[in-house]
């Protein structure tokens, strides 16, 4: 993957990050204390989609899920972290949703809550839902299904995990 997918979020001053910190912790982060003072260079630097970050956008389905996963990749890259999209200005998604040539809108967009867990769950604030073993175990479901489907015949599911 190219550099550009992770670039170095902008460092906040500590007094800055405190009180965003703070309102994530709250759950109420007004405009992510960047509406302000976002630039053009911002907008572009951390928000544009080039190379591999573009190719990845661009493997979704649908403009909601697109624009979304769009604007949360810009996120952690301006912020180091990933906020509540309710609280990303405006100008933000507009940028965004600019480039992927869809609507200015993530109200369709399905996976909101779940990212937003995982953001919590690698920032130690919350537990995986499934555990390792159990996310294995449904990966091998569906590889299971798949090749019963082309066999036409019973596959097992610790067959599939014997062959990991």
């Amino acid at each position: 993957m190219g550099t550009e997918l992770w670039k170095t979020p902008r460092a906040l001053d500590l007094q800055s990050r405190q009180a965003l910190e703070a309102g994530v912790q709250q759950g109420s982060v007004v405009n992510i204390a960047y509406h302000d003072t976002i630039t053009g260079s911002d907008l572009r630097d951390f928000f544009g989609l080039t190379g591999p970050s573009w190719a990845f956008v661009h493997s979704r389905r649908g403009e909601a899920n697109r624009l979304g996963l769009a604007v949360q990749l810009g996120c952690l890259r301006f912020l180091g972290f990933v906020p509540k999209l309710d609280s990303v200005p405006g100008e933000v998604i507009e940028f965004v949703a600019h480039q992927l040539d869809v609507a200015p809108s993530l109200g369709d967009y399905s996976h909101v809550e779940q990212i937003q867990h995982f953001a919590r769950v690698v920032r130690g604030d919350a537990s995986p839902v499934i555990s390792g073993e159990g996310a294995l175990r449904s990966l091998a479901l569906v590889d299971a299904v798949q090749l019963a489907a082309v066999s036409g015949e019973r596959v097992a599911i610790d067959d599939v995990l014997a062959d990991l």
